[in-house]
């Protein structure tokens, strides 16, 4: 989704091709993965764990006591930090399309999901907008008919588009994208339910808003990208295969084991390094980073 055609066709172009490219839609197949070839049957489920006994302080691994030091965030940062910094070149178009942020917050609700989740995800409304298109209204990829700023795929639009909604309305694109999200909220939460118990307890010590704002949150604009059964497989391959917090000391040198935001990009890079999904690569590893800085940069500039 993320990835432009140079040529650029109007809007009403974009509207024709939309017209032919609808698709008969699958029950309950999400309109934005692709086809998968992981084969669930074989992916161990994370039911039946041990609960930790204590989620701070020193733990053995092995039989080596070792004082564990949490990463914090500190990878996740750095690496909206490099992607807000590359935004840069781009910012002096993009604040200029001050109409269309305006239409993409007012628009962008989530009253299906829950708090502190629902006010982190559409706080990053514009990071997803800047990351698809840089704002541009007219954006359309030619090769997966994607649309309009938010590259809404012409699937998409027809299963949560409603009687009046118009593709060139950027308000009425919001909406849908709004109610795409809802929807992987709800196919996530339902689908990965003891796996999600088993992060939340843990890596984020048994707190649900920190597991909500740090990992599900990022999880879902991920899978606004890579699409809502990529995730939901990804999820279920991670807490099997890292069902404690010391698996995740493998994260590097500059910790021993991951916490934070920091959870989410363990579970993206080792997908994406052991190529657990076929089609889960860099763009999909790197795109909600990628969000993240970019709506770190254009609040920076805002409140300038």
């Amino acid at each position: 989704m993320e990835k432009l055609s140079n040529e650029k066709i109007t809007r009403r172009n974009a509207i024709a091709i939309l017209g032919v490219g609808v698709v008969a839609l699958v029950a309950g197949k999400s309109v934005l993965d692709h086809t998968e070839k992981i084969d669930l049957d074989n992916l161990k489920r994370a039911t039946d764990f041990d609960k930790p006994e204590s989620l701070a302080g020193p733990e053995t691994f092995g039989d080596v006591e070792h004082l564990v030091t949490e990463s914090d965030s500190g990878s996740f940062k750095k690496a909206t930090v490099e992607y807000k910094e590359l935004l840069k070149p781009d910012m002096p178009v993009i604040l200029e399309e001050i109409e269309i942020i305006a239409e993409l917050q007012a628009n962008f609700l989530l009253p299906n999901i829950p708090q502190p989740l629902r006010g982190e995800l559409e706080s990053k409304i514009i990071g997803i907008a800047v990351t698809e298109s840089r704002l541009d209204v007219d954006a359309f990829n030619e090769s997966s008919k994607a649309f309009s700023c938010l590259q809404l795929m012409p699937e998409t639009w027809a299963e949560h588009s409603r009687d009046g909604e118009l593709p060139e309305s950027v308000a009425d694109v919001a909406k849908v994208a709004a109610r795409l999200v809802e929807q992987e909220y709800l196919h996530i939460t339902t689908t990965c339910k003891p796996e999600i118990e088993l992060i939340t307890r843990e890596y984020f010590g048994g707190d649900s808003q920190l597991f909500m704002t740090q990992f599900l949150a990022p999880i879902l604009i991920n899978a606004y990208n890579a699409g809502m059964g990529t995730l939901a497989r990804l999820i279920i391959w991670f807490a099997a295969e890292f069902p404690t917090r010391k698996e995740s000391s493998r994260i590097g040198e500059e910790s021993d084991v991951c916490s934070g935001y920091d959870v989410f990009l363990f579970l993206s890079q080792e997908a994406k390094s052991q190529g657990i999904i076929e089609w889960y690569k860099e763009d999909s590893m790197t795109y909600t980073p990628k969000v993240y800085g970019h709506q770190d940069a254009v609040d920076e500039n805002f409140n300038k």
